[in-house]
């Protein structure tokens, strides 16, 4: 979660990617990912800003990523988070870490 500090507001662009896999030695493949970035303000709930959404199950994968990109205008104490889901054959979809594979990035423009 990255929240505006006081006197920091303006424009803002983040990104994130997630990587996903069903790694688990079951057989099991990929076949949803979902990415989403959301925007909420100081004391209240968040909801879903930008997001993408793969379904894949046509044509299932070991490994299933997503990048998603956005710019957006924050006041001081609004919130970005970031969100990542998969779904797999058995339901034992995990995310993929380190820098390469799931990671978020975000800077002030304005």
């Amino acid at each position: 979660r990255f929240t505006v500090p006081a006197g920091e507001a303006g424009k803002y662009f983040f990104s994130m990617t997630t990587t996903m896999t069903d790694d688990t030695g079951s057989g099991a493949m990929m076949g949803t990912i979902r990415t989403a970035i959301y925007k909420g303000a100081d004391g209240g709930s968040s909801s879903a800003f930008k997001q993408s959404w793969f379904d894949g199950s046509g044509a299932r994968k070991t490994w299933l990523c997503s990048t998603l990109s956005c710019v957006v205008d924050l006041i001081a104490l609004d919130f970005i988070e970031f969100y990542g889901y998969g779904e797999s054959d058995l339901a034992h979809a995990q995310s993929v870490g380190g820098q390469s594979m799931t990671f978020c990035t975000g800077f002030k423009l304005l």
